[in-house]
């Protein structure tokens, strides 16, 4: 059965290849892209999104822009400052992470004037189709929609975050980029009552690409898998230098992880049903806080995912790239 979807994005290196795993998957119907400030600001995210979208021929889906900035702006409060990440330099080439502008042609498609915030209102209010959400940027946009319109939780099948991280974080001492962005609009979500799934980078870093899988990618010779391969090397320099993950010369693709999950639910080996709530202020802006209180425990409002099969999720990039 084929599973529609609506992607929430702030596309740079690994939103690109979730696009392309989405447009790809014979078992995913992609609804609309909703891009948000993260990665990159949301007018670099939109125009990211629409250049993917662009480059592989993919006509039809559109692509709202939302959020530029998080709920609670950075001088409302003291925030645990994040880690400073300078380029990376190999073979005298400077890498990054997330480019401002990815290495591909200028959209030639425009974004829808309506903005996201309003189109998952306006959609979900009217919809008698089960649609899956899958987020993989800060919440700004679900966390707007939610509170403007609480009963569209209620309406969507699922929201599939990847977000947060409970032994793993990469933006700060206790947290996850999406889930430091903006705190509050993660638990704005996690409290909404909505089905969720959050894959954090506890499950994430377990799904690395190698650097020989990378080229493996790369033989393959369709558009998509060369590119997927040119942003996975990328963030494979930028792992070495910054984070090294447990093998050397590999790279997690976080958001294209979730994607391909939400089409094969058998990526993840391990989960377990847990209350999160996500911290504020100082050192635990956007931590994610699990219940662990076995006396009286709150309520289960996520699935979180622990661990990866990240052979089959290899393999599922190969299969979707190669046509």
């Amino acid at each position: 059965m084929v599973k529609k979807i609506i992607m929430d994005v702030d596309t740079g290196s690994d939103d690109s290849i979730a696009i392309m795993a989405a447009v790809r998957c014979p078992e995913i119907e992609l609804v609309a892209v909703c891009a948000v400030g993260g990665a990159r600001t949301v007018a670099n995210t939109t125009e990211n999104s629409l250049r993917v979208l662009d480059a592989m021929g993919a006509k039809g889906i559109p692509v709202y822009s939302g959020c530029n900035s998080n709920l609670v702006r950075n001088f409302a409060r003291h925030r645990a400052p994040r880690r400073f990440t300078p380029p990376v330099i190999v073979n005298g080439r400077e890498y990054r992470m997330h480019d401002d502008l990815l290495s591909l042609p200028p959209s030639v498609t425009a974004p829808m004037e309506q903005n996201a915030v309003s189109f998952y209102i306006e959609f979900f209010r009217s919809t008698k189709e089960p649609v899956t959400i899958v987020a993989s940027g800060p919440l700004t946009n679900l966390a707007c929609a939610l509170s403007i319109a609480p009963d569209i939780a209620g309406r969507i099948e699922r929201i599939v975050i990847m977000g947060g991280g409970d032994k793993a974080t990469n933006s700060s001492l206790s947290a996850e980029s999406n889930f430091w962005q903006d705190p509050e609009a993660a638990q704005i979500v996690l409290a909404s009552g909505a089905k969720i799934v959050l894959v954090p980078l506890d499950c994430t870093h377990t799904a690395y690409i190698t650097k020989d899988e990378i080229a493996h990618l790369r033989s393959i010779g369709t558009f998509e898998a060369n590119y997927a391969a040119e942003l996975t090397e990328q963030r494979m320099y930028v792992h070495n230098a910054q984070q090294p993950l447990e093998v050397p010369d590999c790279a997690p693709i976080h958001d294209a992880f979730v994607l391909c999950y939400v089409a094969d639910e058998s990526l993840i080996t391990e989960m377990e049903r847990v209350h999160v709530d996500v911290g504020f202020g100082g050192a635990g802006d956007g931590h994610s806080i699990i219940d662990r209180n076995t006396r009286n425990p709150l309520p289960p409002n996520c699935l979180f995912a622990r661990r990866a099969n990240r052979e089959a999720f290899r393999d599922m990039l190969y299969r979707l790239f190669t046509y």
